[in-house]
């Protein structure tokens, strides 16, 4: 289960932007807090350890640095764990007197994972974050492009509306994208024969945008007709898994979840995530989070 480790999202780092500038301000962090813990467990053997966390997270230069890796990947979902924790090494003056660089690295890499395992805990965080990682972004605006391609024979108008429907995407204009996408399902189901593939993944996009508007019933009807519409059963099951989240039917999204083979890839985080979501409902928290970080 590698890949539900392997990376951490843009929206958990901004949180932890958030706690790490009220954290310089005097004030307490919940989520922090718990990362600290639980990573000074992990590694009792280094003395001080909880100390030396909560002094570089006040130092300010987390915080700075922070800042600089979101703007820097405002067009990115996530970020390998590994490279933000050779980005903190450089640039924020961690330091572990008598331990070498690789341990320093080590303590790093286990505390951000922490601090993504701490902020999914939250329950409408963790779900919200489940939503919006449902099939990456890129691999379906490509998606989309080849449908319409075979579909409609690049049709002119239809590219220009899928492009400005993926523009308004990518820079998280929902409120724009909404009706794009919205006016976009209707031309494609008016077609005869229309691609059944292509339906789905417009569903999958008005579902991100609903729920990131904050309209979770109707973002669960989307994720309902993505996972009726989908061939892949898997991906089928993760997508009304989400829709039961959202509705907060925890015992029938983890049902659903575990009627399908466990995947080793393609949607293995997304699967992994929604079964974690679906404990965390059921207030199963110890069974939840050892999925998040194990």
């Amino acid at each position: 289960m590698d890949l539900v480790i392997s990376t951490i999202a843009l929206n958990v780092l901004s949180n932890f932007l958030t706690d790490a500038l009220r954290t310089k301000k005097g004030e307490s962090s919940s989520a922090l807090k718990d990362a600290i813990d639980s990573t000074c467990a992990l590694h009792p053997e280094i003395e001080g350890l909880d100390e030396t966390l909560s002094e570089w997270i006040h130092n300010g230069k987390v915080a700075d640095e922070l800042s600089k890796v979101i703007e820097g990947t405002a067009q990115k979902d996530e970020l390998p764990i590994a490279e933000l924790a050779q980005t903190f090494l450089d640039h924020t003056q961690f330091y572990l007197p008598s331990h070498s660089q690789p341990t320093a690295t080590k303590i790093i890499s286990t505390f951000i994972t922490k601090i993504r395992a701490a902020y999914l805990k939250t329950q409408q965080f963790g779900m919200t974050h489940v939503a919006n990682r449902i099939d990456r972004v890129d691999e379906h605006i490509l998606g989309l492009h080849e449908a319409l391609a075979s579909s409609f024979g690049l049709r002119p108008a239809l590219q220009t509306h899928l492009q400005e429907a993926e523009t308004a995407f990518k820079s998280r204009d929902y409120p724009r994208a909404k009706p794009l996408f919205a006016s976009l399902l209707l031309e494609v189901d008016r077609i005869p024969n229309p691609d059944i593939g292509l339906s789905r993944q417009i569903h999958v996009y008005l579902g991100k945008i609903e729920a990131a508007l904050g309209f979770t019933k109707e973002s669960a009807r989307h994720y309902e007709e993505a996972a009726r519409l989908d061939q892949n059963p898997v991906r089928a099951a993760v997508n009304l898994a989400v829709a039961q989240l959202l509705e907060e039917k925890y015992e029938r999204a983890l049902s659903t979840l575990q009627k399908v083979e466990p995947p080793k890839e393609g949607c293995a985080y997304e699967y992994w995530s929604a079964v974690a979501s679906s404990l965390m409902g059921l207030e199963k928290f110890d069974e939840a989070l050892e999925i998040a970080v194990d």
